[in-house]
């Protein structure tokens, strides 16, 4: 009996060292996230993050503000003259038209002012820009009306021979000439006839000429090339 209880004992003992050497089932190990680098980017403000560097705020608009006028002329000063041209004059004169601004056209030299506040004038289709010019606004009318092709400017013109002359040069251009009609002064007048009669190959302008012998002149010069009788 006492050996049939040992044995049971080592049996036992034997069964349960066999569980106790069992190690439990190691548990499934988590999955690994999976980690997706995206490039970001610095804008040129130094302070904002983008994913696209379109997306970057444009700096300029950003930053962008209007000079002032002493900042504007600091630009320009002390350019060298070329070919007897003064480059700070044309640089202020640029400026003055690129901003639509008259009141940078007292800084260019006395010849350049007309020119500067004509081309204000043009930037802005506006032919009383001229009367800012002063005592220049004549010569900015002239100037003006050349350049924009209007024959309306002359007539603020307020010197008979500036105005004629202005007529004149707008007539070039067009080669209209009901243009003429407006000219007061003789010679200027019949001049312009005489350049519609050839431009035209039409008589009746040389038949408006005052005096004889340029208007035999004219039409000798279109006789027998195709002229209309007026």
């Amino acid at each position: 009996m006492k050996a049939v209880y040992a044995f049971v004992v080592v049996v036992l003992s034997v069964l349960l060292l066999g569980c106790i050497g069992q190690s439990a089932p190691t548990p499934a190990a988590a999955p690994t996230p999976v980690v997706v680098e995206q490039t970001k980017y610095v804008c040129a403000d130094g302070k904002t993050i983008v994913s696209k560097l379109e997306d970057c705020p444009s700096v300029a608009a950003a930053t962008a503000k209007p000079l002032s006028k002493e900042e504007m002329l600091s630009v320009c000063k002390g350019m060298p003259e070329s070919q007897g041209n003064s480059l700070e004059d044309s640089c202020i004169a640029g400026l003055a038209a690129k901003g639509k601004d008259a009141s940078l056209c007292p800084e260019v030299s006395r010849d350049t002012r007309p020119g500067c506040y004509a081309l204000v004038a043009v930037q802005k289709k506006d032919p009383n820009v001229c009367t800012e010019a002063g005592s220049y606004a004549d010569r900015c009318f002239e100037e003006y009306a050349r350049a924009a092709r209007d024959a309306t400017a002359c007539e603020k013109i307020t010197e008979v021979s500036a105005k004629d002359n202005c007529y004149n040069n707008v007539f070039n251009y067009l080669g209209d000439p009901a243009i003429c009609e407006k000219i007061v002064s003789i010679g200027p007048k019949d001049s312009c006839y005489q350049d519609a009669a050839m431009r035209l190959r039409d008589v009746a302008y040389c038949n408006k000429i005052s005096f004889a012998d340029q208007k035999q002149n004219c039409l000798n010069n279109i006789a027998g090339s195709g002229l209309k009788q007026g």
